[in-house]
């Protein structure tokens, strides 16, 4: 049988995603075995409706938009 450390404290991190509930059952599960405390942070991105852009097209995409408009700034 695999030994497991004995977390006393865990650090769950959420934007509040679909993809962060998925992780906070794992930081439960893990909390709850260990009878640790679970911490939870609310983390805001820099820029939410440039997060929400990066779900629908590539960060690439994201990133030649930044330089296109960076371009058309200078004329």
């Amino acid at each position: 049988m695999i030994e497991y450390p004995q977390y006393k404290k865990v650090l769950f991190c959420t934007d509040f995603s679909e993809n962060a509930d998925y992780a906070f059952d794992f930081a439960y599960g893990i909390a709850k075995r260990d009878k640790g405390l679970l911490y939870i942070l609310h983390v805001i991105p820099d820029n939410p409706q440039e997060t929400f852009l990066e779900m629908l097209i590539s960060r690439d995409s994201v990133k030649k938009l930044h330089e296109l408009s960076a371009l058309q700034a200078d004329f």
